[in-house]
């Protein structure tokens, strides 16, 4: 009797253990109906010599997408010549924009205008072209390269890409390149929360020209066996005016905003306000890669810079499938 009470009690555990697999089931069933997302960064460190100008290059995984390129300065050595007034902005980048053949790599136009050597670091964040491997995989398109030039006598200006994304897509790889005089970067910010296309800020020190560029990804994957995904997509913290911060005055301080736990951000946005463009300088920003770090230098004595930053960011998974 006790050996057959035993075999019963066994019995019965292997039938809940089923039960317990077979409720759950559904569960693991709706994660497996979506798909991972190939994200991740590039990064490489340049070392200027006084007055050194390079165009360089970073490239993402062959076949994959480079969504953004950025920079960071880290470190100016001052020149040994009084009145010894290099810094972090003698830093000069003329351009930073995707290539037009290959979606996966960037461009870089940067040179070191101080008097001693500049560290800095060059930064891309990319997108597989494919859903990661998950018994079968989906495409992600993304469209050519646009162009949409802009011009100014002098003074600081702001334009939006001439191309607005279509419905179902999203403005990625916003990027400039310096055509004519001397231009430096104010702003770099989505024209609108669905972010279709960007909006750029510059100082033209006397007449100048820049080329704006930007790439449309599709939000819809392709399709595999009768179906296909979203890619779940969100802006933090707030669109603009949101995400406004404060730098204190005479300092160099960097500024954060966070995607959700199961979301990595692949697009800064950040903007400095106008009145502040006197003592406000941008230095760069550093992808973490579910934060952003931007980093800002306020030169004045007395008044605090106000910016604007957040982040685009892509959850980690697809959305279910659509028939």
């Amino acid at each position: 009797m006790i050996a057959g009470a035993k075999q019963v009690f066994r019995l019965s555990a292997a039938g809940l253990v089923a039960t317990i697999v077979a409720l759950m089931a559904p569960a693991w069933a709706s994660a497996e109906d979506q798909h991972l997302l190939k994200q991740y960064k590039v990064e490489r460190h340049l070392d200027l010599n006084a007055g050194q100008s390079i165009d360089e290059h970073v490239s993402c995984e062959p076949g994959d997408y480079a969504l953004d390129g950025m920079w960071r300065v880290d470190s100016v050595d001052q020149d040994q010549t009084p009145p010894l007034t290099d810094d972090l902005r003698s830093v000069h980048f003329r351009a930073s924009y995707g290539d037009g053949d290959n979606p996966g790599k960037w461009h870089f136009d940067v040179t070191n205008e101080a008097g001693g050597r500049a560290q800095l670091k060059l930064f891309l964040t990319c997108l597989g072209s494919q859903t990661e491997p998950n018994d079968h995989r989906h495409g992600i398109g993304i469209g050519p390269r646009l162009s949409s030039p802009a011009s100014h006598a002098g003074g600081i200006a702001g334009f939006n890409h001439a191309t607005t994304c279509a419905s179902g897509q999203i403005a990625v790889a916003p990027g400039f390149k310096t055509t004519s005089g001397r231009v430096r970067i104010r702003g770099q910010y989505p024209s609108g929360p669905e972010v279709r296309r960007w909006f750029w800020e510059f100082d033209f020190e006397g007449a100048g020209s820049v080329d704006l560029r930007q790439r449309c990804l599709g939000l819809y994957t392709g399709r595999y066996a009768g179906h296909y995904h979203k890619i779940k997509r969100s802006f933090r913290p707030a669109f603009y005016p949101g995400g406004e911060r404060l730098i204190p005055p005479s300092s160099v301080k960097e500024e954060e905003v966070s995607c959700d736990d199961l979301a990595k951000g692949m697009m800064g946005a950040w903007y400095i306000k106008p009145g502040d463009h006197p003592h406000g300088w941008y230095l760069g920003m550093d992808p973490r890669l579910k934060t952003r770090a931007f980093k800002f230098q306020n030169t004045s004595t007395t008044d605090p810079l106000h910016v604007y930053v957040g982040l685009v960011c892509f959850n980690d998974r697809t959305s279910g499938p659509y028939s």
